[in-house]
């Protein structure tokens, strides 16, 4: 079994080169949860919107649409969670 030490470059210009892919991974990794939030708050705008439009007018759609909604957002920030997670590994291995 290999330990994390045995897989470091020993000359300096591999090591920065993996800095540098590092650092990239952990900038994009949190790009991509910073992205799952805003779609999840987006969701929830639509959300609520959609609640009020249901409670405005008895409408078999509207129900279907909040249910579903709300089955987004739960599958968004499941997701979420485990980007935050991948990225707070990353960040923790550097």
């Amino acid at each position: 079994m290999t330990t994390p030490a045995d897989q470091l470059p020993t000359d300096l210009a591999a090591a920065h080169a993996m800095i540098l892919a590092q650092r990239e991974k952990l900038t994009l990794a949190k790009s991509e949860v910073t992205v799952g939030r805003l779609e999840i708050e987006r969701l929830k705008l639509m959300l609520a919107k959609a609640r009020r439009e249901q409670f405005g007018q008895s409408s078999e759609r509207g129900k279907l649409l909040v249910e579903q909604l709300e089955l987004g957002i739960e599958d968004l920030e499941e997701t979420q969670a485990e980007q935050e997670t991948k990225a707070e590994r990353s960040a923790g291995s550097r």
